[in-house]
């Protein structure tokens, strides 16, 4: 996801450099309403990703407030929203470049970061839905059990009783520590902080847009 969060700052950046709001002549600059309107799409894609790999968890209000009302409706009733999210942002792209605002050289630029986040994108839906074999995790917890049950017996007449339960205890809670940081690695991301990665590429996406509002009001 951290990729997510570097591509997302660069395709906002590439299509600022070519933006002029304060130029007179509109047909050397890319639309300010496209440069929303990716930006718009850049958030809602990481939030319908966020959704994806967190199941069970759509953030519909989120679609509503970035995309028009239709559009939001058509892109919650796709079967992957992240997918259709990142086509819209290519033809949105694409009907910049055709009108002749937005340079070749920058939209080639801005199309080989659409196709690292597309890849990005799959790579994570296909670790969130590989199937965990069953057979893993049952033979872990049983081994424990087993250990955990014979261990007391085997230390009984070696040791005194409080050695054996501090011994016991200890060893009980690394093996059930490794058994849940195999539970981790199998589902990462129920640890990673989406909702965090998600503000971030926000703050970062606004951060990108602004800055020719800003060096022309540090100009004057």
């Amino acid at each position: 996801m951290e990729k997510v969060v570097h591509l997302s700052g660069e395709i906002v950046s590439l299509l600022v450099s070519s933006w002029e709001p304060h130029s007179s002549d509109y047909h050397l600059s890319v639309k300010t309403s496209t440069v929303a309107s990716v930006c718009r799409h850049l958030a809602a894609f990481v939030w319908s990703l966020r959704d994806e790999l967190r199941d069970g968890d759509n953030r519909d209000d989120v679609l509503n407030t970035l995309l028009p009302k239709e559009e939001a409706e058509w892109v919650a009733n796709q079967r992957s929203r992240a997918l259709a999210l990142h086509g819209q942002l290519r033809r949105i792209l694409y009907q910049e470049w055709k009108s002749g605002r937005f340079p070749d050289q920058q939209h080639f630029h801005i199309e080989t970061q659409l196709n690292l986040l597309s890849s990005v994108a799959a790579t994570c839906e296909r670790i969130f839905t590989s199937p965990i074999p069953p057979t893993m995790s049952r033979h872990g917890l049983r081994s424990m059990t087993l250990l955990m049950i014979a261990l007391p017996v085997a230390l009984a007449f070696s040791v005194p009783p409080i050695v054996n339960i501090g011994w016991t205890a200890a060893i009980g809670f690394i093996y059930l520590g490794i058994d849940e940081l195999g539970v981790q690695v199998e589902q990462p991301f129920q640890v990673i902080p989406m909702w965090e990665l998600c503000h971030m590429v926000q703050e970062d996406i606004l951060e990108f847009s602004l800055h020719p509002l800003e060096l022309k009001e540090a100009a004057t």
